[in-house]
């Protein structure tokens, strides 16, 4: 037998008086009591007024433990009541359908506390995941299949707001869930939907959603042909559009797209470009609406540019893209800030397989060889090793250019017909010049940069091209051990040390100024 509908009205009135929304009367019942009133509701329909109890017991509970057992008693009373996803009982006598109506009222309580736990102590935001994730499935049980967008939605909006980093709960998010195809898709069509709507209240709150985002968008993984696509954590039928890799294109692209037009923090920006290139690029729809985000990455200032250019570049040539300031830019970045970037092996690299081209113009290439020869002065050892062979493979591929290591008459700076400033490789002469700046380093102090300086004597360059990807990693430190293991032999180095007797010698001027 139901409880007439005025009862439970009454009772719900009753408890939105105790304060729901904050004045919320402090109820003693233990948690060991919500045992006893689910078995009371399961028994009979007339204790339903109960679950109102367990739903106070578990807004008011201090534990994880406590949350838990009423979390659970609740699911599954929505379960057996047949609650879940349903708002209305087609065909029910009126009080039947008021008392329906009323426990789903209950039911979207539920799903608005759990909604609320995604931003409370980490133990109880994966508790709250895990119990919405459970009503997803549950409510895409329905027939005919209909996935709930829009209470995944909610969850999606709720775990990258700004209120708060949410590392945890979205690394659980991630192993556990985003291996679903279904999951994955409605969760980047969840996120570019709030993303098109998210407006940053200020800078701190921008690095939080951002990260939050990044996070999910970052550690997916992107199904390579549609015979990937099999894992669902619903059910959709075989004619879905769930099973169409096309329908998983379409809401990445969109999502990305919808990210990158976000005023994002550098660091997530850098972050994004390191792996743009082989994660994100080869699964858009249409990878050449990227074009402005890589564009206006390469003229930022910083880091930045170094690391957009692989994903401008394979735009270049994999997607037919017009851009003619490329190698210009690329020129302009050769400075010697670059040899002190984070990122220095990756752009050497980068820009050694740009430069590969048989087909670039001779003036270009010798613009190109004459700034790494005059970068050569401010090296570091590790730097000039590797400068060293990109000059020799550069000058190696194109003959026209080997000119610059004979010509006579330019060894220095003031004979030097060069312009150093000139942003434009058009405009700067180098053809003109001469790599004179590598006999400057011909007997550097560290053997290994001047026997790379000997090999550019070489008759017509006919040493092999050397792996500019091995000298990309040299440093100070792996360097060093290479020196250190050298066997030293049984003779040991030699050595003149003579002990000083006076700070300054009487030869020094130093000695006329200090008084001793």
């Amino acid at each position: 037998h139901l409880q007439s509908s005025e009862s439970i009205t009454m009772s719900d009135r009753k408890r939105k008086s105790d304060g729901r929304a904050g004045k919320s009367a402090k109820r003693v019942a233990p948690v060991a009591g919500v045992a006893a009133l689910e078995a009371g509701i399961m028994e009979s329909a007339e204790n339903l007024n109960s679950v109102v109890d367990i739903l106070n017991l578990y807004e008011q509970a201090a534990t994880p433990e406590g949350k838990e057992a009423a979390m659970q008693a609740l699911l599954r009373i929505f379960q057996h009541y047949k609650t879940i996803g349903r708002s209305k009982s087609s065909g029910a006598a009126e009080a039947a359908s008021q008392i329906s109506k009323w426990l789903h009222d209950q039911y979207l309580d539920f799903v608005r506390l759990l909604i609320a736990d995604l931003s409370a102590a980490p133990e109880v935001q994966v508790l709250a995941l895990h119990a919405l994730m459970h009503l997803v499935k549950t409510e895409a049980a329905s027939v005919p299949y209909k996935f709930p967008n829009t209470l995944f939605e909610r969850v999606v909006a709720a775990l990258v707001s700004d209120s708060l980093d949410r590392e945890e709960v979205l690394g659980i998010f991630n192993e556990q869930f985003m291996q679903y195809d279904d999951v994955r898709h409605y969760t980047l069509k969840g996120l570019a939907k709030f993303i098109g709507t998210f407006h940053a209240r200020d800078k701190d709150a921008m690095q939080t959603f951002a990260n939050n985002a990044f996070m999910i968008l970052h550690d997916l993984t992107f199904p390579a042909t549609a015979d990937n696509i099999t894992n669902f954590y619903t059910q959709p039928p075989a004619e879905h559009p769930l099973h169409d890799l096309s329908t998983h294109r379409k809401t990445f692209s969109d999502c990305w797209l919808a990210f990158l037009r976000q005023p994002l923090p550098h660091e997530i920006l850098k972050a994004i470009l390191l792996s743009l290139d082989e994660d994100v690029l080869p699964h858009l729809a249409a990878p050449k609406l990227l074009i402005d985000f890589l564009t206006d990455a390469y003229n930022m200032d910083g880091a930045v540019p170094i690391l957009a250019l692989k994903g401008l570049f394979t735009l270049i040539y994999k997607h037919n893209l017009d851009y003619p300031d490329f190698y210009p830019k690329l020129y302009a970045l050769l400075q010697p800030a670059v040899l002190l970037a984070r990122h220095r092996a990756r752009f050497f690299q980068l820009a050694h397989t740009f430069l590969t081209s048989p087909l670039l113009p001779a003036y270009l290439v010798a613009s190109f060889a004459k700034r790494i020869s005059r970068l050569l002065l401010v090296a570091s050892p590790a730097a000039a090793i590797l400068l060293t062979q990109m000059l020799y493979n550069l000058l190696k591929r194109h003959p026209s250019c080997k000119a610059l290591i004979h010509r006579v008459g330019v060894d220095a700076v003031a004979a030097d017909p060069y312009d150093a400033a000139a942003a434009d490789p058009a405009k700067s002469h180098a053809a003109d010049s001469s790599v004179w700046e590598t006999q400057s380093v011909a007997q550097h102090y560290h053997p290994d940069v001047a026997a790379a300086v000997a090999v550019l004597a070489t008759p017509a360059l006919s040493k092999r091209e050397f792996d500019v990807e091995k000298a990309a990693r040299l440093t100070y430190a792996s360097i060093l051990q290479k020196e250190l293991k050298i066997p030293l032999g049984d003779t040991p180095p030699a050595m003149v040390f003579t002990p000083p007797t006076t700070l300054f010698p009487p030869s020094d001027v130093a000695r006329q100024v200090w008084s001793l």
